[in-house]
């Protein structure tokens, strides 16, 4: 899944499972935030915002509780990782255009 933004804001995807085919309803958002702080483990490397949901999925498929996702298109963060797995939406999406990187979120939708 391209980054194609703004034509993917607030839109429903629904993306397969790369290891049972189960398909995942996700709403993405382009230079959206949600649950700052409240990640899964410590985050990985993805290169695609796609990547960075399958990482999700598998979490799920792991029995983990895996809401959604932070992914950033620009890998510039010092800690060293650009997808953040999310076990929570508290506080609501955040909303930015002046973000200094290039953030998307995927919100599971179902399970």
């Amino acid at each position: 899944m391209a980054l194609d933004c703004p034509k993917i804001n607030a839109t429903t995807r629904a993306i397969k499972s790369s290891t049972t085919h189960k398909d995942y309803n996700f709403n993405l958002y382009c230079q959206t935030n949600f649950a700052p702080g409240l990640d899964i483990g410590g985050g990985v490397n993805a290169t695609s915002l796609n990547d960075c949901v399958q990482g999700c999925i598998n979490l799920i498929e792991l029995g983990t509780d895996c809401v959604g996702v932070v992914w950033d298109s620009i890998l510039n963060l010092s800690i060293g990782h650009n997808c953040f797995f999310k076990d929570s939406t508290k506080g609501g999406l955040l909303i930015s255009q002046s973000f200094v990187t290039h953030p998307a979120a995927a919100i599971l939708v179902t399970k």
